[in-house]
């Protein structure tokens, strides 16, 4: 990457997202953690790498650790208003509670995500493409598939 730090970070985000989909979420927490290493100045990509972080913790049955990860990005998400990571950070955020016990603060959670993807989708005009938008998008259709439709 030839220096480029950003560069750099980003690749391990994806890295560490594509580790995760393919169900290996130990190099998924190696990868974000490295990426979190190379993110303090560039807090927006913070969200996604601490969502994976949270995902793999979970995983991993290390519960408090995942929540702590997940809490973290929900701040930054809320302080920062990015999109970058954003469903990742909710649906991450949803299942940390849900696997703590936490079942009506997990509730809220998971119905805040859903509500802000069909929010999201509602902008894209093309029906096939908003089915794809909701459903071929891996954390997208957890998400929906976590809530009853109302």
């Amino acid at each position: 990457l030839q220096g480029d730090r950003r560069q750099e970070f980003s690749a391990r985000n994806y890295l560490a997202w594509i580790r995760a989909l393919g169900g290996d979420s130990e190099a998924a927490a190696r990868e974000a953690r490295a990426a979190l290493e190379h993110t303090q100045t560039h807090r927006p990509y913070r969200v996604q790498a601490l969502a994976v972080l949270a995902r793999a913790l979970l995983e991993q049955g290390q519960v408090t650790s995942a929540l702590d990860a997940a809490r973290e990005a929900m701040e930054l998400l809320e302080a920062l208003g990015t999109e970058e990571g954003e469903s990742l950070a909710r649906l991450a955020w949803a299942e940390a509670l849900s696997a703590a016990g936490r079942t009506e603060q997990s509730t809220i959670a998971f119905d805040a995500a859903r509500r802000r993807l069909l929010d999201r989708a509602a902008g894209i005009g093309d029906p096939s493409y908003r089915r794809s938008f909701l459903e071929q998008v891996p954390e997208h259709a957890r998400t929906m598939a976590q809530c009853p439709t109302s």
